[in-house]
């Protein structure tokens, strides 16, 4: 009777027999011949049909994580791997997968078109940042303003800035990987400076409005520090100030950094001397403060360090540190004002030139408190009993009142302000090993050098008044 029925109904009535039997071993038999086939039996990638060989996509991954994606940031170029741009290799689910397709045998169905997937490449978005990162140094420009040559007066011209879009361009060449692309346009911002050529055509600079000067050593010990004082300054000279616009010292600067030509030297930070990256720049920053506040220009932002400098009078100087402790200077007058620095001998002097000069300028100074600076004592092994050495000086702390007039013609503005400089601990270094030798010339050369500035002093009062052809400087107790 079965070998008249089809061939399916011979088999339900088969599986059937076996259920009513208690048997389900049948089913493990029948069943997959009964049902159809859904799954193809084979994968593509990249164009290449796959039956679970590791090797083969293993192989695929390793060539194209070598493969070169250009990069394009306008007409330039840059052929980079995408290994290099943190691409790995994640093919361990795919061969599983592959190997489970393997593994289900006539489950899949011949007829089916392969499977396409996607070559298991991935970002480590760390690396990828990095990359990227390291790309976008080379790509930023700072605009650079228009300004003018201090030494002729001839107009330098504006030069426009770029900057690299960091989150497009992470999109863009991730999608580059994904799409199978081999180049990737790089979105680039152009930044455009704040005073154009335009701006400063005719502009006027036979005056001194005012100027300061302050000595900077030219020690082979202080080199590094001279040479950032000189580059900074060298930078600033030929800037303009706008009427009404305000300048900014770390703005137009920019970071202290080696890539900006900068190099280590001591720095102020908590009252102490230590090593930092453009140190010299403050004593730059300084001695235009005191040219814009002789010049009468509006201090619009301006903080004192956190010890008395020995190269400025007391209550004059300005600490900057890129990117938040800021100098800025506003331009109160009807025409512009050009920023000027010259070095010469240990001196650098800074101006501040335009149309005309119109104010007379007035500084006074007065202590209102002085407190006394503690001592700490650092004991050091690595030194031999008999050593003290004091590494920095102890400096009294200060609370200073700051007095400015302003005379403009037959009206006069005072302006009023206060500094405060919390007082400076002695540092003492003090030897501890009775069995080290000074006379030893490796422990010779762990002595730490001694502060080599002189003791601290500030007059009392001082007065200083600068106008045109002008200058008169007084200290009282």
């Amino acid at each position: 009777m079965l070998s008249t029925l089809k061939p399916l109904h011979r088999a339900l009535i088969v599986v059937l027999l076996f259920f009513a039997s208690g048997s389900t071993i049948g089913i493990l038999i029948f069943l997959p011949r009964i049902l159809p086939p859904t799954a193809p039996c084979s994968v593509t990638i990249q164009g290449k049909i796959l039956q679970g060989a590791p090797d083969q996509i293993h192989a695929m991954v390793e060539r194209l994580l070598e493969e070169r994606v250009s990069l394009l940031i306008g007409e330039t170029r840059l052929g980079v791997t995408w290994k290099r741009l943190g691409a790995y290799g994640a093919e361990g689910p795919l061969i599983r997968s592959l190997h489970d397709l393997g593994a289900a045998g006539n489950m899949c169905s011949p007829s089916l078109a392969p499977a396409k997937m996607e070559l298991p490449v991935r970002f480590d978005p760390e690396k990828l940042l990095q990359a990227v990162l390291q790309i976008k140094e080379t790509v930023d420009r700072r605009p650079e303003n228009a300004h003018l040559s201090t030494q002729d007066g001839s107009l330098m011209p504006h030069q426009e800035g770029r900057s690299l879009d960091l989150v497009e361009t992470l999109s863009r060449i991730q999608g580059a990987l994904r799409d199978g692309r081999d180049e990737v346009d790089l979105p680039i911002k152009t930044l455009s400076p704040l005073t154009t050529t335009d701006k400063l055509r005719g502009v006027d600079m036979k005056e001194v409005l005012g100027y300061f000067e302050t000595s900077y050593s030219r020690n082979e010990e202080t080199r590094d520090r001279t040479h950032n004082l000189l580059l900074g300054a060298q930078r600033l000279s030929g800037e303009i100030v706008m009427p009404g616009a305000t300048w900014s010292f770390n703005g137009t600067l920019g970071d202290r950094t080696a890539a900006n030509g900068f190099r280590y030297a001591p720095v102020i930070s908590g009252g102490e001397l230590v090593e930092g990256m453009g140190g010299g720049t403050c004593q730059v920053a300084s001695t235009l403060h005191a040219a814009a506040f002789f010049a009468g220009m509006t201090i619009a932002e301006r903080q004192p360090h956190s010890r008395p400098s020995a190269y400025i009078k007391l209550g004059m100087d300005a600490t900057v540190a890129y990117p938040k402790i800021d100098l800025k200077i506003k331009n109160p007058f009807e025409f512009p004002v050009v920023i000027r620095y010259r070095a010469q001998g240990g001196v650098l002097r800074a101006e501040l030139l335009g149309r005309e000069r119109l104010t007379t300028v007035t500084f006074l100074r007065h202590i209102d408190r002085q407190t006394a600076s503690s001592e700490r004592t650092i004991e050091r092994n690595d030194l031999p009993v008999g050593v003290r050495v004091v590494t920095q000086l102890g400096i009294p702390g200060f609370v200073v009142e700051r007095f400015r007039i302003i005379q403009r013609g037959s009206v006069g503005v005072r302006e009023r302000s206060q500094d405060k400089y919390p007082p400076t601990t002695q540092i003492v270094m003090v030897g501890t090993n009775p069995d080290l030798s000074s006379k030893d010339p490796a422990v010779a050369g762990l002595i730490p050098k001694p502060d080599p500035h002189p003791p601290y002093h500030a007059d009392h009062g001082m007065r200083i008044i600068q106008g045109k052809d002008l200058y008169e400087e007084a200290v009282h107790d």
